[in-house]
């Protein structure tokens, strides 16, 4: 039953990642990674009665701290269903961090605690982690937030075992060339376990790279946030223009074989995981959790990582 369960979560996700990106592609030049069901339409201009009733509610949920705002982060990443002024009742929003909190491995109270808003603050893809609850099959609205999400393969994939790519636009924090090769140990990383080979190109290629600011052409729900929050973000494979695009956030500090700043080729390796087809896992130690682990020099794909990218692809 409950392999029947991860199926049917498996089919939403893939049915809703399907539609964000058919959205993203028609309201601008480019397209969103993905992404994945990002919050496209927000209304700023709500009458004063609504603003008054939402900022009750995210003070009554202790969803809301400073300039933090614990229901936006939970509608942005797939916890909570959008709304008008992020406003939800209390038991929805207790719900939702809930999942939360099972999803990234934290103790399950409910509340937006000390550990819970430090986790959200932490440096992360900006891919959603679960399919929003009123996109979810009727039956796991309520069952679906207990189903543990290891590896996630929403089911898209690359017809073809020779993926291309190219660097469209490098970052000025490092050399071209370091560049290059951060990229290409990345792809090794799922080339080793997979019949796939990665091939640079010149033209119209599968997986674009470039590295952006703020808002980049790809949807309103897609813009960067400056250094820290969201470090890149990549779109599943599909036929459209932007299916495979990979873009980092040139706000962040890129380096390489330093503890310092982020590591691009660990980054790098995450978001061509989604470029590939794969979702966020709900596994601490695969490559492929939400949250940024830090700088490791003998990285490598975890179990959970390789047992996901060869249901799409096979083994070599």
């Amino acid at each position: 039953m409950r392999l029947s369960v991860c199926h049917v979560l498996v089919l939403a996700l893939s049915l809703v990642c399907q539609a964000h990106t058919q959205r993203s592609r028609s309201g601008n030049s480019r397209g969103s990674t993905r992404s994945n069901n990002r919050n496209n339409s927000r209304s700023s201009n709500n009458s004063n009665s609504s603003s008054s009733s939402s900022n009750s509610n995210n003070r009554n949920n202790g969803t809301r701290s400073n300039n933090f705002d614990g229901n936006i982060f939970l509608e942005k990443f797939g916890y909570l269903d959008d709304s008008p002024n992020h406003s939800h009742s209390p038991d929805t929003v207790k719900q939702a961090v809930i999942e939360f909190q099972r999803f990234n491995g934290l103790p399950v109270t409910g509340r937006m605690d000390k550990l819970t808003v430090t986790k959200m603050h932490q440096p992360r893809c900006g891919v959603p982690d679960v399919v929003k609850p009123n996109r979810r099959p009727q039956g796991l609205r309520r069952r679906g937030r207990n189903v543990p999400l290891a590896y996630n393969a929403p089911g898209y994939k690359w017809e073809q075992s020779q993926i291309s790519y190219k660097i469209s636009r490098y970052t000025r924090q490092l050399g071209g060339s370091t560049q290059t090769q951060a990229i290409l140990k990345a792809f090794q990383k799922w080339s080793e376990v997979t019949p796939l080979t990665f091939r640079p190109g010149s033209s119209k290629v599968d997986i674009d790279i470039i590295f952006a600011r703020r808002e980049h052409g790809d949807g309103y729900g897609n813009s960067f946030d400056g250094k820290g929050g969201t470090l890149a973000h990549a779109f599943f494979p599909g036929r459209q223009d932007i299916a495979g695009d990979t873009h980092f956030d040139d706000d962040e500090e890129w380096t390489m074989g330093t503890q310092r700043g982020t590591n691009l080729e660990i980054v790098a390796a995450h978001e061509f995981g989604h470029a590939l087809g794969l979702g966020h896992s709900s596994n601490p130690k695969a490559l492929m959790a939400p949250f940024y682990q830090g700088y490791d020099p003998n990285f490598k794909l975890d179990q959970d990582d390789i047992r996901g990218i060869q249901s799409l692809y096979g083994m070599i």
